[in-house]
């Protein structure tokens, strides 16, 4: 639809959201080819927004998607995200999603905390499954963002703490004994809208020295690290976003440098980008009734 008379206004009611597709299918080609070229993986994070249309044009590029609830896991699912490639993060999930998760066969569940590892390690013991499960380390960063938005300060409730290596430590050896969970990697997100790259280096490096750290003191292999999301967009003139493409450089050139001080022993690298992918093609529109 191509909105550019008085006419057609007066023909919709608003507000909507109105996004142009052909900016959302260049900027999705771009990321996906830059993380083909990066070699790394990236799953949309579908809380940016969820639009069947918009989640599609996705999918079609081959991202996998980020899911904060169970409705997200299953819309992804709709939208054509292959379940392989579908990760289920995020603090209170309930049994019900859980488990709808585990009989999809989604790629991972980030996990927070041994509670929630306890519950998702008996339902796929009762159903006969496995869980694969992804770690959320908080890294004790701050990514000099929106108070609100910030998710891995040192107090921080999302996650294990690094500041409490031990009981990561102890997670992991109870995992190891459990049959229905394996671990996959490690996972951390920093917060949103962040608009320093210096954040992400010293995630990268944080996550790698710890996973470095598992290996080699405890014998714990952890083949992938998930470093989340939070690249900034646009929004008003005084922001100024990191382009996306220097974001992979940086990130790809950092975990490139931390693997090799560590044995080259991570094998795949993720992130997950939202509203870096879909904010810029998107507008709210409005009709005035009084200035």
């Amino acid at each position: 639809m191509v909105i550019n008379d008085e006419n057609t206004f007066r023909r919709i009611r608003t507000p909507f959201y109105y996004y142009d597709m052909p900016l959302l299918e260049q900027t999705a080609d771009t990321v996906a080819e830059l993380c083909r070229r990066y070699d790394i993986h990236v799953h949309y994070a579908v809380k940016a927004n969820y639009g069947r249309r918009v989640m599609e044009v996705l999918s079609s590029r081959g991202f996998g998607a980020d899911c904060v609830s169970g409705n997200e896991v299953v819309r992804a699912f709709e939208c054509g995200f292959q379940p392989s490639r579908i990760m289920f993060t995020g603090v209170g999930k309930t049994d019900a999603e859980m488990a709808a998760g585990l009989r999809l066969g989604i790629q991972a569940f980030n996990v927070e905390s041994m509670e929630e590892l306890a519950v998702l390690d008996g339902l796929a013991e009762r159903m006969g499954v496995v869980a694969h499960v992804g770690l959320r380390i908080n890294p004790g960063i701050e990514a000099h963002t929106h108070k609100y938005i910030v998710t891995a300060h040192v107090d921080s409730k999302f996650g294990f703490s690094l500041l409490d290596e031990e009981e990561i430590i102890e997670t992991v050896q109870k995992l190891n004994q459990t049959e229905g969970i394996t671990v996959e990697g490690l996972h951390a997100h920093i917060g949103s809208q962040i608009f320093d790259q210096q954040a992400f280096v010293e995630e990268i490096r944080k996550m790698f020295a710890f996973a470095a750290k598992l290996k080699e003191v405890y014998g714990i292999d952890v083949s992938g690290i998930n470093l989340g999301g939070g690249f900034a967009a646009l929004y008003t003139d005084e922001d100024k976003p990191i382009p996306v493409p220097q974001v992979c450089e940086t990130i790809l050139s950092t975990c490139r440098e931390e693997n090799e001080k560590a044995g080259g022993f991570i094998k795949r690298i993720l992130i997950e980008p939202g509203r870096s992918i879909v904010a810029e093609a998107g507008y709210n529109l409005y009709t005035i009734g009084y200035i």
